[in-house]
């Protein structure tokens, strides 16, 4: 069931539920509780992540009820990959170091390797980028030692490194582990995961400045990821970052509400937050500083409530944007030395140009040339360091 997460989820669905009749029938609980495991597994790509947690954690009981302690370790590997979004991650953290002692002293490296990629994905949804750096990197040295039965899995690590090329602002890099990704997938007929290595082509092509290149690869890639995925939130999410690029602010608005409302309906807390949050700059763009600031509120109550300090730096930059915008140059200027150390600390050199163009921009809106001139040098070297056509523009 678990080989068709990333071809067809809605048939490892169904090959879960077969598993689940099978150990019904012959009244075997291990049975019984790895179909129930495998199917709280494939609907966290499908439906509720709540009812995949409920899934999982009755597999837990299950495994625990026979004394099967790699079985139960098991599903915490599952219950990890959403568990920021249901605000339960200091609950999961408890639990993953007795799975992580668990899978060694059973020799289990391919779940140990599994362990370290998820944690490798919980830090990088919380912009903890060296921890995730780290995880991935240590789950990549297991996956290439294990050979070739583990190919599907450096698939996703190799994506998932290129993702945090990509928020560190080296977009040339992050194309080229999609592409080793993209071509793990075509190899195995992962078609789903093929089309979100392409879909992540995308955004490194938007961080190099060409957005209708992107935005023509998103329109390509969305009739396919619908009927695979079931959903086209994230397309829609992606097309309103180009479409923001290219100040068309009223169709970007309108998909990046459509993409918050379809995530709040998937309990998809983190990433609902995330649209809001990119929502409230469209609204600015529109200049509807109210409806912006109403967006940032609840971003920020969001990210707080899953405490999330990474996006919660992110929320401060665009006050400080949104301040600036307002003519409110102190607070651009707070916001953006607030945000800054964030960025600093965890290498994010894109948003941390960003953080020192809105340090400029609000020093010379204040008067102060000679301070804002520092502020736009530092900016320069990260815009060089990131290949950022439209900061690079912005500084000079």
């Amino acid at each position: 069931a678990d080989r068709y997460w990333n071809i067809d989820p809605h048939r490892s669905n169904e090959l879960a539920d077969a598993i689940i009749e099978i150990g019904i029938a012959q009244n075997d609980i291990w049975v019984r509780a790895l179909g129930m495991m495998a199917k709280g597994d494939a609907v966290k790509f499908l439906g509720s992540q709540q009812t995949a947690w409920d899934l999982l954690e009755e597999a837990a009981n299950l495994f625990t009820s026979i004394g099967d302690e790699v079985g139960w370790a098991r599903t915490w590997i599952g219950r990890l990959f959403f568990a920021a979004q249901l605000n339960r991650l200091p609950e999961v953290i408890a639990h993953v170091e007795r799975a992580r002692d668990i899978f060694a002293r059973n020799g289990e490296m391919l779940r140990l390797m599994r362990l370290e990629m998820t944690l490798g994905t919980v830090n990088w949804q919380a912009e903890n980028h060296v921890s995730a750096e780290s995880h991935y990197k240590h789950a990549l040295s297991v996956a290439l030692a294990l050979g070739k039965s583990t190919e599907t899995e450096a698939r996703g690590i190799y994506n998932n490194l290129g993702l945090i090329a990509q928020s560190r602002g080296d977009p040339n890099n992050a194309l080229d582990y999609f592409d080793r990704a993209a071509r793990l997938a075509h190899e195995h007929g992962e078609e789903s995961a093929e089309l979100i290595c392409r879909l992540n082509m995308a955004t490194s092509r938007r961080q190099l400045g060409q957005f209708r290149q992107a935005l023509a690869l998103l329109h390509e890639i969305r009739p396919r990821y619908l009927s695979i995925r079931g959903s086209d939130t994230q397309i829609r999410s992606d097309m309103a970052d180009c479409l923001m690029a290219l100040n068309r602010f009223e169709e970007a608005d309108a998909l990046y509400g459509q993409a918050r409302h379809a995530w709040l309906a998937e309990d998809v807390r983190l990433y609902a937050a995330r649209a809001a949050l990119l929502q409230a700059m469209a609204e600015a763009g529109l200049g509807d500083a109210a409806g912006a600031r109403a967006l940032l509120n609840q971003a920020e109550a969001e990210f707080s409530g899953l405490k999330n300090s990474g996006l919660s730096a992110l929320v401060q930059l665009r006050r400080g944007q949104l301040a600036l915008r307002e003519r409110e140059p102190a607070q651009a200027l707070a916001h953006a030395r607030e945000s800054a150390s964030r960025f600093d600390a965890e290498g994010q050199v894109h948003l941390r140009a960003e953080a020192s163009l809105l340090e400029a921009d609000a020093l010379l809106g204040m008067g102060d040339t000679a301070g804002a001139g520092k502020a736009l040098v530092l900016t320069l070297q990260c815009a060089r360091a990131c290949a950022s056509p439209a900061l690079l523009y912005s500084a000079h």
